[in-house]
This record gives structure tokens, sequence and C-alpha cells, in this order.
């Protein structure tokens, strides 16, 4: 047992030999500065943490801020093409409504100057002149106030202005298609 005891005083005197070595180097202002060291990087670490979290959380914002921003740039864009294929139907469409009313009042006109030709001969007839021939009108015009046909020649002069009148108001009505018109003394020299 002292055999013992001998190597366990010796391991004593080892460890406080060591102990005094190492205690000779210590520094408690080190220690200290290491200490304050570690727990500012400490707090550094976890203010960076805070940091890249937030971070994250502003990145995964903007991804879906640009993912809505690329579906409404698609949505204008499919608004634009609409709005482009509309207004080319619309081109069209006005190009054909005009190339139909050009149609309309060209077969108006022909229609109208078929039928006006022969008023315009009954007007001729009653002007006078030496220049102008009398050619008697073949269409006789059906007057409102009687029952029988007659010439143009042949209707009374109020009969003669009244016609002349719904002549001017037909040909307004179906070369500009107003439904309206003002006159300022419509009989006046007719």
């Amino acid at each position: 047992m002292r055999e013992a005891e001998t190597r366990a005083q010796e391991q004593v005197q080892q460890k406080t030999a060591a102990f005094e070595l190492a205690n000779k180097d210590f520094d408690p202002l080190a220690l200290e500065n290491a200490r304050n060291t570690v727990a500012t990087a400490a707090a550094k670490l976890s203010n960076d943490e805070k940091d890249l979290q937030s971070a994250q959380k502003e990145l995964k914002q903007e991804k879906e801020r640009l993912r809505q921003w690329k579906e409404a740039r698609a949505e204008r864009d499919r608004i634009d093409g609409e709005i482009g294929r509309l207004r080319a139907a619309g081109r069209t469409g006005a190009s054909r409504r005009k190339s139909a009313q050009e149609r309309r009042a060209c077969r108006g006109a022909t229609s109208l100057a078929r039928a006006l030709r022969p008023m315009r001969s009954a007007f001729q007839s009653n002007q006078s002149g030496p220049d102008r021939t009398r050619v008697e009108s073949r269409t006789p015009i059906q007057p409102a106030s009687r029952s029988r046909r007659s010439p143009f020649a042949m209707l009374s002069g109020g009969e003669q202005t009244k016609l002349a009148l719904a002549m001017t108001l037909a040909m307004i009505q179906e070369f500009s298609g107003l439904r309206f018109a003002v006159f300022d003394e419509p009989t006046y020299a007719v």
C-alpha cells in the first residue's frame, strides 16, 4: 500500500507542477478578453442569423412579386394582343361597312337618278329660254291629293313646290344619310 501511496503522491506532484506551469502562463485578462470576444462573436452571429432570416424572407417576397409581375405582364401582353385583334377587326368591319354604304349609295344614287330623270325633264320643260327644249315626262307623277296620275307640268304650282321639296328631302336622305334637314325659306325659287 505504500507503493500506491508513493505513486499517488508522485502523480499529485506532477499535476501540481503542471498546474503551476500552466498557471504561470495563465493571464486572467486574456481569458476575460477571449470570453468577451466569444460573446461579441456569438451576438454578431445571432444578429447575422436574424439578418439572414430577414433576407431570406425578403427574397421569398421578391420572388412572389416577380412571379406576380410576370403573370401581370403575360396578361397585359394577352390584352394588348386582343386589343390589336379587335382594332384590326374594327378596321376591317369599318371598311366593310364603308364599302357596303358606298355600294348602297351607288345603288341608291343610280335608282334615284333613274327615278329623277323624268322629273328633271319635266322641270326643264317648264323653264323658259332658247337653250331649253321641252321634254315630256314618260313617267307620270302621282300627287297625294289626286287619285289619278298627272305629268309634272300638269300639276298646280303648290303641288309642284311640294313635290320639289319632297324630292329635295329624299335626295338629302339618300345621299347624306340624314333623317332631317333645316331650310331657310324652302320654297323660295323652287
